[in-house]
């Protein structure tokens, strides 16, 4: 077995760097710099100059986004290009926005003008909120959209958008949106009697969209001037002018080839139709373009996952009902959609009972096993096959365009069965594997194995710079996504003193599978030492679990806190208002310590929401216990992955299992420490974690007649109870 990654113990810059710059020509940061701050920018800076990819890595509180960001405008402003800035989760977005706010308030002139941009579900006033279309898809809502748009303008009198603004004089109902003084003062409230639409809503415009309408009549010169002085994040902005009655997605689409910076979901240049469509809106070639990937090590497992279509058993009975309502279409050789479907149901079943061993709930299919399911029953041959696919695909097309011109959901799931027909039938062996699962139901699966199959975005622009806390090992971050051998890489260590965190090792347990399932005294004896940790009040604390089953186990056993203390638990499928507000309440339970307060615990896994996407700064967490090592469960995706990694780079274990799920712990740990003022302490609850010392510095190990509570007792330097 491979020794485990670990941290170097010092700096490390490698790859084609340009002249650097010296510290006088290195952009201002609105900050004090930390530690290895003007590294960051000038490392960031040489590859925006030069072109090509950069890999950077700082700890936790070096102030990456700030430091890269200042680089990505000077650049953008020396060449004109622009900012494309990629993140995973609208928070990072929100920090992308605060951080620009702080760069370039003290501005004189013309300031830069950032636009964060987010998908219908979340910024369409009109459709969001109609019982009709909950669920669409983002295909879905732009179909919609673009009905409604067309019904707009023909009542309008005008082709176009920009025929319409060509059109007006006065076209001024955005006074009243003032900039904040204060951003930290609360959200703005927009003073509605100053927003007046000119042009009252006829009944035939009403057949449109209203709040388009609201957009048509607003100036955007004005609207400009306003978020250049005042950058907000996208759910701000949709406030305000939702208030004023002005669709925020078009508002912002409307702005873009303004943009010096645009921040956007991942999916935004992943998607190749969507790379294109915001090509388009932001008016220059992807090559134009200076692109930063945030929290860059979520990049492979995204890419994956938007790359593996899936074949449910509901989605071939909605196939079927709707087969039935279009009176059963015929396919290819007189094969009926319905017997097609049918036929499908019946292999599904078939390949789960023959192919998934007792024990397991998805195992790997050979590349022709569904075809050979298929070809016998309905007495035809492969093309046929694909014939029909593409005549599914063909009927769905045409089903969703007559669905949205009724103002109904375009939805067809005989055009989405012929889409996931065509790439299963079509697929390449060597870059993805066909999957049967019964996990949450029958279930086809054509996994990606090699994300570097959607990278093709990173390598069309003119520099993309990914950053993030945890991408070492920076040769196997490379590989899988398909980066060349001249990408540069560095590396820079947390800025904090080293004894602000403080690593305890628990080793007289483990979490091991057989362990668990074969001695009952296990899951008593590390049920006690979370119960030692969750009875230590006056801070709050965080249990981390491998997996929600586990999680669930643990709850079931009955770990609690005390009276006093809340228990928040990260849910499997928690919306994410629901995560939002649960942690809201957590912090302020946090904050309320510093008064006194028994604080509050939370549940979560690691690789999570809490455990990789959300801050805790300051008092809201100052303890957590990683329970059990997050080794991915050996399913037929994770054993396809590391045959994958051995043929292909072979080190199959080092880039499957070893290095995500070290980067995962590594991940979790960072939630404790976010500022140089914090202090944390961590427990890790598991003898495997001994594996990994060479990686986690200052590393001590409980004693053998010590609990965790008198550890933390002691630390927290309290006499004991």
């Amino acid at each position: 077995m491979a020794p485990a990654p670990g941290p170097p113990p010092t700096r490390a810059v490698t790859g084609a760097i340009t002249e650097p710059a010296g510290p006088d020509t290195l952009p201002p940061l609105p900050y004090t710099p930390r530690p290895g701050q003007n590294e960051l920018v000038r490392a960031a800076l040489d590859t925006f100059q030069a072109g090509g990819q950069a890999l950077l890595e700082a700890g936790t509180g070096t102030g990456k986004t700030v430091a890269v960001l200042a680089a990505a405008l000077r650049s953008a402003e020396a060449t004109g290009r622009k900012i494309v800035w990629l993140t995973r989760t609208n928070t990072q977005q929100a920090q992308v926005v605060r951080e620009f706010r702080a760069l370039t308030k003290d501005r004189q002139g013309q300031r830069p003008l950032a636009l964060a941009l987010q998908g219908r579900a979340h910024l369409c006033p009109e459709l969001r909120s109609d019982a009709r279309y909950v669920g669409a898809n983002a295909e879905e809502y732009a179909r919609l959209c673009g009905g409604l748009k067309r019904k707009t303008l023909e009542a309008m009198g005008v082709q176009s958008a920009e025929e319409w603004w060509g059109r007006q004089d006065d076209r001024d109902i955005l006074g009243g949106l003032q900039a904040d003084p204060d951003e930290d003062a609360g959200r703005p409230t927009p003073k509605d009697d100053r927003f007046r639409l000119p042009l009252p809503v006829t009944a035939d415009s009403a057949a449109g969209c209203s709040y388009f309408q609201g957009l048509l009549q607003t100036d955007l010169d004005t609207l400009h001037d306003t978020l250049t002085q005042d950058p907000v994040p996208s759910e701000r902005l949709a406030e305000r002018l939702t208030a004023a009655h002005v669709c925020p997605y078009e508002a912002v689409k409307a702005l873009l080839r303004r943009a010096d910076l645009v921040v956007a979901p991942y999916i935004y240049l992943a998607d190749p139709a969507l790379g294109r469509a915001l090509s388009d809106w932001i008016g220059v070639p992807l090559s134009e373009c200076l692109v930063v990937v945030d929290e860059a090590h979520n990049l492979p497992d995204y890419l994956r996952g938007l790359l593996s279509p899936e074949l449910t058993l509901h989605s071939l009975e909605r196939a079927r009902a709707e087969a039935d309502g279009l009176g059963d279409p015929p396919l290819a050789s007189g094969i009926r959609a319905t017997r097609l479907i049918d036929t499908l149901v019946a292999a599904m079943a078939t390949l789960a009972k023959e192919r998934i061993p007792e024990g397991e709930d998805e195992w790997l299919l050979a590349d022709d096993d569904l075809t050979t399911e298929l070809l016998a029953p309905l007495r035809t041959n492969t093309p046929t096959l694909l014939r029909a696919a593409d005549i599914l695909l063909e009927t769905g097309e045409s089903l969703r365009r007559r669905l949205a011109q009724q103002g109904r959901l375009p939805r067809s799931y005989l055009g989405a069965l012929g889409a996931f027909l065509a790439a299963w039938f079509r697929h390449d062996s060597e870059t993805h594997v066909p999957i049967i699962t019964t996990k949450d139901g029958p279930m086809l699966v054509l996994f990606c194995l090699d994300p570097a199959q959607g990278t093709g975005f990173l390598r069309d622009a003119h520099a993309a710079v990914h950053i993030s806390g945890t991408l070492r090992p920076f040769d196997q971050h490379r590989d899988l996504l398909g980066l060349g051998r001249d990408t540069r890489t560095l590396h820079l260590p947390s800025p904090f003193a080293k004894d602000r965190l403080r690593l305890v090792l628990v080793d007289d347990i483990t979490t091991r599978y057989a362990a668990r399932t074969s001695d009952p005294e296990v899951m008593d004896r590390l049920i006690g030492h979370v119960e030692s940790f969750l009875s230590v009040g006056g801070l709050n604390s965080a249990v981390f679990f491998p997996s929600h089953a586990m999680l669930e186990n643990a709850l079931e056993l009955g770990i609690d806190t005390t009276p006093d203390r809340p228990l928040f638990v990260e849910e499997k499928g928690m919306d994410q208002d629901a995560l939002v507000r649960a942690v809201t309440r957590f912090r302020a339970l946090g904050d309320a310590t510093e008064e006194g307060g028994s604080g509050a615990a939370v549940v979560g896994v690691m690789g999570g929401r809490l455990a990789e996407g959300i801050d805790f700064p300051g008092r809201a967490l100052q303890a957590a216990a990683l329970v059990g090592v997050p080794y991915p469960r050996p399913t037929a995706r994770q054993r396809a992955l590391v045959r994958f990694a051995d043929l292909r780079f072979g080190r199959g274990w080092d880039y499957a299992v070893e290095a995500p799920t070290f980067r995962r712990v590594l991940q979790t740990i960072g939630r404790v420490i976010r500022d140089a003022k914090d202090e944390g302490i961590v427990f890790l609850l598991d003898e495997r974690y001994r594996r990994y010392a060479g990686g986690l510095e200052r590393l001590e190990r409980l004693g053998d007649d010590e609990t965790i509570a008198e550890l933390m007792t002691e630390w927290l330097g309290r006499p004991e109870a």
